[in-house]
């Protein structure tokens, strides 16, 4: 004879869940949305529970009574070390605004005109011809033959060069350097052994008084 048991089926789910809502949550383990939550304890009854971390207060799930909590505790921010950039002060060679750029940068954009300043240093060994433009420094060395203006932030020659030298800083002729050409530079060094055909022009230095 069959018999309706979905009844005893019902009450055995029902138990089940009792079992498991009074079973307790194991100690330090968290539910599974408790991501933005932290533990604490009841100030009446000692009961462990979890609650949302920015929760001001909360009833206890175990006396039902209110429990006053205090902010959560957060660790200050880690401020990120401050790089500090080593800077240099380079003039525009379109518009000859002066600004500062970082000592390792390669190139960079005038702040008023928007042109594309050089800041890259070259090296050259061989022949050169035509122009270069660049506020990084120049190097001709003893087997460089360069026919060329150049602008330049700083120059060294120990070969030859043939053409005007334009310099924001200091031009150097070492003592195998052959020049022909102008000069017109912040400062100008020609070594012994030197040749140099052509003018130059140096602001004069002004001495400060003491």
């Amino acid at each position: 004879m069959w018999q309706d048991k979905s009844h005893l089926n019902y009450r055995a789910f029902k138990e089940a869940n009792a079992r498991k809502d009074l079973s307790p949550n194991p100690a330090g383990v968290p539910p599974k949305s408790a991501a933005r939550q932290r533990k604490i304890q009841c100030s009446h009854c000692g009961y462990e529970q979890f609650v949302l971390e920015e929760a001001l207060s909360v009833f206890c799930k175990n006396c039902n009574k209110r429990i006053t909590l205090g902010a959560p505790s957060r660790s200050a921010p880690q401020q990120k070390a401050s790089v500090t950039h080593h800077l240099r002060a380079v003039s525009c060679p379109k518009c000859e605004a002066q600004q500062q750029v970082p000592h390792n940068a390669l190139s960079s954009f005038c702040q008023k005109c928007g042109n594309r300043i050089n800041l890259q240093d070259y090296e050259i060994k061989g022949k050169f011809n035509g122009e270069l433009n660049t506020k990084g420094t120049l190097v001709i060395t003893i087997s460089g033959d360069v026919h060329a203006d150049v602008t330049v932030g700083n120059a060294v020659i120990e070969g030859k060069l043939v053409g005007k030298i334009l310099c924001d800083g200091m031009v150097e002729l070492k003592s195998t350097a052959k020049l022909y050409g102008d000069v017109i530079a912040a400062h100008f060094i020609v070594n012994d052994g030197a040749l140099f055909v052509g003018h130059s022009l140096v602001p004069p230095t002004i001495r400060q008084p003491a």
